[in-house]
Formats: structure tokens, sequence, C-alpha cells
């Protein structure tokens, strides 16, 4: 199915920049519907130690966060392409915030977002990821901080064959049916167990009419993501696809090393799914 709707969290205008841009040119290749979704979050309460703090902090902290609402819509319509893009508000807590944009994420196609980053707002980008990612059912795309403009083109996709490999194929389906070129990797400690499963899945991509190469990528020990990812610079891809691994343990998820890795340090566009 086409991406006919995208949205795109958005924390702070300036940094998230390059997810706005690339959910611009997703939109405009899929002719999507494109919603920036700006986040409001006000902080949970605090409890003082005669009580809840006053009323009037609260005024405070409603009157702050309703004009950084006002200045990052004038922001969002100050952009160049800033025609494509319709904005709403979600007002929320740091405790809410992921399960509330995972209720606005479960009726869109895509999920476009900054990679999570180690600025200020890197734990909310975080929360916000893991409740795409997890809780959406929904594919997600992170966009690197310096991102070369893009998508779609040459695409690599990392498969285990597991069932997340799966669905993460089929979500990438709009962008496989018109890249230039499709590579289906895996590692090549795992080609004995993996290629009946590559060789089926490169068959079944072919009957949609997608040409795809079958590319077993070197191991020498260390993180199998960086090994991945760097196969796929390698290549020169300019999307990478992948399974989204992980689960949930005491309120907290628990990633994948190869999804945690290629979450935080990705240089390049990450599309996942769980």
């Amino acid at each position: 199915m086409a991406f006919k709707s995208i949205v795109i969290p958005v924390l702070a205008v300036k940094e998230d920049e390059p997810a706005l841009h690339a959910g611009e040119v997703v939109a405009d290749m899929a002719d999507a519907g494109l919603t920036a979704v700006y986040m409001e979050i006000e902080p949970d309460p605090i409890v003082a130690a005669d009580g809840y703090i006053s009323g009037e902090v609260w005024d405070q902290i409603s009157r702050q966060i309703a004009d950084d609402a006002r200045a990052a819509k004038s922001a969002l319509e100050g952009r160049a392409w800033s025609r494509r893009i319709s904005m709403r508000e979600l007002r929320t807590r740091p405790s809410m915030a992921g399960e509330d944009f995972a209720v606005i994420a479960r009726c869109a196609d895509l999920t476009i977002m900054s990679r999570p980053a180690g600025d200020l707002t890197g734990p909310m980008r975080s929360t916000l990821f893991d409740a795409a990612l997890f809780s959406s059912g929904r594919p997600v795309m992170l966009i690197p901080p310096v991102w070369r403009d893009g998508i779609g083109r040459r695409v690599f996709i990392a498969w285990n064959g597991k069932r997340e490999s799966a669905r993460a194929v089929a979500d990438a389906a709009p962008f496989l049916e018109t890249a230039d070129r499709v590579v289906i990797a895996t590692l090549a400690s795992e080609e004995q167990q993996n290629k009946a499963s590559a060789d089926a899945i490169v068959a079944n991509l072919a009957r949609h009419g997608v040409k795809v190469d079958l590319k077993f990528v070197p191991t020498h020990g260390g993180d199998e993501g960086v090994q991945l990812m760097d196969a796929a610079l390698a290549f020169d891809a300019d999307l990478f696809v992948m399974g989204g691994y992980g689960h949930a343990r005491a309120a907290e998820f628990i990633f994948g090393g190869v999804t945690r890795t290629l979450s935080n340090t990705a240089p390049v566009p990450v599309l996942m799914s769980h």
C-alpha cells in the first residue's frame, strides 16, 4: 500500500528540519498528506514540601508552552515547502508522550522522525521512537542530523528471515517498486540458516517486478550493525531497511543490538518495522 498519510513528531523546528525535509521529499514522491505534530511537553506534576506546585506556576508553564507552539507554527509556515505540511499540536506529559503519539501514528501510513541524538531532546526522541516502532503497528523512518537529498533510489535491506524482516520488506514496497537498485543482505556468518529464505524473498520480489541482488556481508567480529551499515555505505545506499527488534520489560523497551546501534548512529535514512 502506498504511503498516503505521513506524520512527523516535532520537538524543535530547527533540530527537526532534516526530518521535515525528508517528509516533504517522501510526500512529494507519493503524493501523500504530511502532518507535523508539534509536541507540547508539559512537566509531570511536581510535589512540593507543602503539596503540589501552585496554580500560578502552572499558568506560567501553560503560557510558555502556548508561546512555544505559536513560534513553532510560525517557523513551519515560514519554510519554503510549507505548502505541503499541515500542523497539529499535541499537548502531553513525559510519562504519556510516547503512547499519546502512538495513537496518532497508528492512523497514518508512516512516521518520519529525527534520529535520537545526544542533544537535550534526545531522551524524548527516544521515547517517541520506542512508541512509534513498538506500539503504532506502522513503519518508522529515522533521519540522521546530516542528510543528503534523496531517499529510496538505492535501497539496502538487512535480512535475517525473521518476522520483523518480512514486515519491513512489505512496508518498504513503495520504495522498492521505484528504486534504481535494491540489495538484500544477510550476514555471512548466518548464510547457512538464512540463504533459503533470502533466495525466497528475492524470488518473491521478482514476481512483483522488483529486481534484487543478494549479498552476503562478511563478518569479522564486533558490532553486526556497524558491519551491515558499512556494506550499505559501500553500496551507496540512500535507504536502509530492517526489522526493528526488541521487547518491553518493566515498562521500558529493550532493543536488540543491531536495532540499538542503527537507530542511534545510522548516517542514512533507516526504515524500521516491528
